[in-house]
């Protein structure tokens, strides 16, 4: 009876890891697939630890729960690896999830040539050359991965530690990328825009406009 009801706290535990890992990681997709995948796997390792809660306490022997058990024991594995991640990252130790910019939208369109027409080109705040990005990447740049925002990233130098946010744009008709990226104002401590990189489907840096 002890070794019984140990087992349904350790599955109680397996299910608790399994949503908040899979909330976790869920909040981190960006249509990244690895993310997708400890999503899924979270979710699915909690859900089968609740069928093997109701089974015992339903008294369920046989097939049923064996397959269960071997189920939990497949999933078990990676699931403590995705939740030892999720400590981790939720301490602040450094891991794979990427922690400088807290929001990205999906899909935004807008028109290039729209805001061409309302920079000032002569300003000391826009730039025009010596960009990081010269050489073409060797796809076009997604909506469904980080490559667009990882490039103009590379334009900000050390300015890139203090990114709270950040939102990107698609131009289809001139094939330009548009990704605005925000930081923590020192005195109103709202996130504020402070620098602009436009980018060209292939990821060749354009422009940079910086807001002070």
């Amino acid at each position: 009876m002890k070794k019984k009801k140990s087992m349904l706290i350790l599955l109680s535990l397996c299910v608790i890891a399994g949503v908040v890992s899979g909330t976790y990681f869920f909040y981190f997709t960006r249509f990244c697939i690895p993310f997708i995948f400890a999503v899924i796997l979270c979710y699915a390792a909690s859900v089968n630890a609740a069928v093997i809660i109701y089974r015992y306490r339903k008294g369920i022997t046989g097939k049923r729960l064996n397959r269960a058990r071997i189920t939990a024991v497949i999933l078990g594995i990676p699931l403590a690896l995705c939740t030892v991640v999720t400590i981790l990252d939720a301490c602040g130790v450094g891991t794979i999830i990427p922690k400088a910019m807290t929001s990205v939208n999906w899909h935004t369109e807008f028109s290039f040539q729209e805001d061409i027409k309302s920079i000032d080109m002569d300003s000391p705040l826009v730039k025009t050359e010596g960009f990081v990005n010269v050489d073409e990447a060797e796809t076009e740049l997604s909506f469904y991965n980080n490559e667009p925002i990882e490039r103009a990233k590379q334009e900000l130098g050390d300015d890139s530690r203090g990114i709270l946010s950040c939102t990107r744009a698609y131009d289809k008709t001139e094939d330009v990328w548009r990704i605005e990226f925000n930081r923590q104002d020192s005195v109103t401590h709202y996130a504020i825009r402070f620098a602009t990189v436009y980018l060209s489907g292939r990821g060749v840096t354009l422009l940079i406009v910086y807001d002070e």
